[in-house]
């Protein structure tokens, strides 16, 4: 036995001393090497950062998505029988039982330190060549624009998370920070590398796919902004957070100052909510954000959509504009009065009125103005507003003979339909008859008078009567234009019907009978969504080469939204994959049966 061990150590003694442990790779390049060009600098200081994130982020059952959804109200599991309960661990994570069974908590942590990890080493390596090569700035401020981003998630998670900058730090340095450090940290590492960043979309294959552009910094920001109400606190007890809950934060300086800070974007400032529930937030929230969203996107795309002069569209069509109002009945007459009484309850309803402008040729609202649906629409009219040789089609709750002079002496024309208590003063009266006999067209020139305590006002027109022969009955049109052909006025007028035909398109496929809140600001906020959500489908149906009704296009936009697929490729020719399909199955040769 002992000749045995003796001839065991003796041979790991020879072994050990014949051989040497050293590595001499011949693949093994210097650092400088590595970094010599532009190319090879990126592919190992940014680009072996991103292939280290893998799955980390999404597409496991241990990534930050599962701890964001899963202990959140945003995702739910069916519990089953046996083994797919997986140890209480989906129950944990729910319930916010943090357990050293549950391995996701770590993992997760080990996920984002690894890569925050390796974001600080880069950096540091790269720092020597920044002044040999001014380029490698952008390459630092990507690599610190993700790191950002991965210590936002860490402070989201874990809130009180030590911030580390530097791979070269010693352990024992480092301390746990504040989870309102680290929100500083986060939000001020962004904002000093957006300069830096590429303006490419980093959901399109090219260059920029992937990576962190302007477009994800200023995501993570609003993030930022949106919940710092809650980033910006460091005393951890429940009680802390549900002070935060029942305050309306947008009184508080200290965070409205933060959320100052945080994310501005073209001057408009993304306002943080104080619930997670949308009817609280939108309680708070102010709907002009949406309200300019919705003007930003009219300015920039409504050219867009205007129809072409060749395409047998009459002259005036591009001067033309039409004016009117639809009223949306509410829950309660507390926030906007409105008119009539329910026809069982008797009691007054509510309701707001949206007064809309748009031009014919376009079809999308220019102007919008909310107001209770009690107001008269005539305060929308505003000939202030309107250029010389414009056209105005209105209703007839819109006549205000003050405003119809000065619409006259501006060089703007209208054309209304009359109301039947007008007193006017009859000038001329001329009727034409068609070869039967048969009234054609009446034209009358009219005057109509209003004592003001100032002054008196006369104000000259026409009225033009028509034959409706579908409803069979006479039209009264009332108008400025003392020289077109009655039919040119009767048809501007016609074209009025544009407007009623948007607003039954949005009432029919936006349903605005429930709203998620009871206040006046999230029942406009709920409008403007409506409209920019209206606005975006009317200008991806026009630009699309195979024709799709505005309902059919809506449901399947519906259906399609969460999934990641190119818009114009599916919906210009959504059988292609289909087949594609059937020819492959048509050129495969036939699978051999078990008996042949």
């Amino acid at each position: 036995m002992k000749k045995y061990i003796f001839g065991v150590a003796l041979l790991s003694a020879a072994l050990l001393t014949g051989c040497s442990l050293d590595e001499n790779s011949k693949s093994q390049f210097s650092e400088g090497e590595a970094f010599k060009n532009s190319t090879l600098t990126y592919v190992n200081s940014v680009a072996n950062v991103y292939s280290a994130i893998g799955d980390g982020l999404y597409g496991n059952t241990d990534c930050v998505h599962t701890l964001q959804e899963f202990m959140s109200d945003a995702t739910m599991l069916p519990g089953r029988q046996g083994d797919w309960v997986d140890g209480g661990k989906w129950q944990n994570m729910f319930l916010h039982n943090f357990e050293s069974s549950v391995d996701t908590y770590a993992n997760v942590w080990n996920h984002l330190f690894k890569i925050i990890g390796l974001c600080n080493t880069s950096i540091d390596k790269l720092t020597p060549f920044l002044e040999e090569h001014p380029d490698y700035k952008a390459y630092v401020s990507e690599l610190r624009a993700l790191r950002a981003i991965y210590y936002y998630n860490a402070m989201d998670l874990f809130a009180q998370v030590p911030v580390v900058t530097s791979s070269k730090q010693s352990t024992s340095d480092v301390k746990q920070s504040n989870r309102s450090d680290v929100f500083q940290f986060v939000t001020s590492e962004l904002e000093a590398a957006l300069p830096d960043l590429g303006d490419g979309h980093c959901q399109n294959t090219g260059e920029y796919y992937g990576r962190v552009t302007k477009a994800v910094a200023y995501m993570c920001l609003a993030k930022c902004a949106i919940n710092a109400p809650v980033y910006t606190i460091d005393d951890t007890s429940a009680s802390s957070y549900q002070a935060v809950v029942g305050t309306d934060l947008s009184k508080q300086a200290t965070a409205s100052e933060t959320l100052g800070q945080a994310v501005s974007d073209k001057g408009k400032t993304i306002m943080m909510t104080s619930r997670s529930t949308l009817s609280d937030a939108n309680k708070r929230r102010p709907e002009a954000v949406f309200e300019a969203i919705y003007r930003d996107l009219y300015a920039t795309y409504h050219t867009c959509l205007s129809s072409d002069s060749r395409s047998g569209e009459p002259k005036w069509m591009k001067r033309l504009q039409i004016i009117d109002s639809t009223t949306i009945s509410l829950f309660s007459n507390l926030l906007f009065k409105g008119v009539g009484r329910h026809p069982k309850t008797g009691k007054k309803k509510g309701g707001i009125k949206v007064h809309t402008v748009i031009h014919a040729n376009e079809g999308v609202p220019s102007d919008i103005k909310f107001t209770s649906a009690a107001t008269n629409d005539s305060f929308m009219l505003k000939p202030t507003t309107l250029s010389k040789g414009d056209i105005m089609a209105m209703d007839r709750a819109y006549i205000d003979y003050e405003k119809l002079e000065e619409m006259t002496l501006k060089g703007v024309i209208y054309v209304t339909k009359m109301k039947k208590n007008l007193k006017y003063r009859v000038l001329n009266d001329t009727m034409y008859q068609t070869p039967n006999g048969l009234m054609e067209v009446r034209i009358q020139h009219v005057s109509f008078t209003k004592h003001l305590k100032e002054k008196e006002i006369i104000h000259y027109s026409r009225i033009v009567t028509y034959v409706d022969e579908k409803k069979k009955k006479l039209i009264p049109l009332l108008t400025n234009d003392m020289d077109s052909d009655p039919s040119e006025i009767i048809d501007i007028y016609r074209k009025r019907w544009e407007i009623e035909l948007l607003f039954k398109q949005m009432k029919q496929n936006f349903p605005l009978k429930y709203f998620y809140g009871e206040s006046a600001n999230a029942i406009k906020i709920q409008i403007w969504v409506t409209l920019i959500a209206n606005f975006l489908l009317m200008l991806m149906q026009k630009g699309l080469t195979r024709s799709w009704s505005f309902s059919g296009l809506a449901t399947m936009v519906r259906i399609t939204l969460m999934y990641y697929v190119d818009f114009y490729s599916l919906f210009n020719y959504p059988e292609k994959d289909w087949e594609a399909y059937l020819n492959e199955k048509a050129e495969s040769p036939p699978e051999p049966s078990l008996f042949d």
